[in-house]
């Protein structure tokens, strides 16, 4: 399985925005579902040194 992640292209001539969004591949090349998540990731508290 493979990640296509989603990408933003603006057309040179006349500035039009044109957007692809992200999506899973399976080895064919076709669209399948999201695979499920194992864990999420987390973070605590931090400080900032300055």
């Amino acid at each position: 399985m493979s990640y296509a992640r989603w990408l933003i292209v603006r057309r040179k001539e006349d500035g039009q925005l044109f957007f692809a969004p992200s999506s899973w591949h399976d080895e064919k090349g076709r669209t399948v579902s999201a695979p499920e998540a194992i864990t999420r990731a987390q973070s605590g508290r931090s400080q900032v040194e300055e």
